[in-house]
């Protein structure tokens, strides 16, 4: 709760500085990503912010940083997706910025954690609305990603309609 309530009275440009300059700290990058998106991510304008602010590069960093820890690859995988549902163009610009591969990577090593798969294929739907993005879907990982969420989760109905 300490990390909530200070996180909470950060503006973007704040808490992205904080976060990442402090980027071992689990409970403190989650709680920021977590506050990026509930707080920031309102619309197209407030997305586009976020990114120009370092928010793709704070998510990024999160997801290479602390692989092992599910729920900050959950709260990253999330936030890249509100970025992507917000405006397809950013979302490719996640993309461009190696977070495509990153989201695999954490979907892999987390495969049967329901949260996880959820988010990264929720990032993976919003992206292909966006045909540069389309592009990167199709290739070889990050399909068998999307099929292994499936067939690791097919009794976890949110991970099936996600995967639809």
């Amino acid at each position: 709760m300490k990390h909530e309530a200070f996180v909470n009275s950060l503006t973007p440009v704040k808490l992205v500085s904080k976060a990442l300059s402090s980027i071992k700290d689990g409970k403190l990058v989650g709680s920021s990503i977590e506050a990026l998106r509930t707080k920031w991510l309102y619309s197209v304008t407030a997305a586009a912010t976020v990114v120009q602010l370092g928010g793709v590069t704070l998510c990024s960093t999160a997801l290479s940083t602390h692989l092992s820890r599910s729920m900050i690859q959950a709260e990253a995988m999330c936030t890249l997706a509100e970025i992507a549902w917000a405006c397809p163009n950013l979302g490719f610009q996640t993309v461009t910025e190696g977070c495509l591969d990153l989201v695999v990577s954490g979907m892999s090593a987390h495969t049967e954690d329901e949260t996880v798969q959820l988010h990264g294929l929720s990032y993976l739907r919003a992206l292909s609305y966006d045909p540069a993005s389309c592009k990167k879907l199709s290739k070889g990982p990050v399909l068998m990603c999307a099929v292994d969420a499936i067939r690791n989760n097919h009794e976890k109905s949110s991970v099936c309609v996600e995967a639809r």
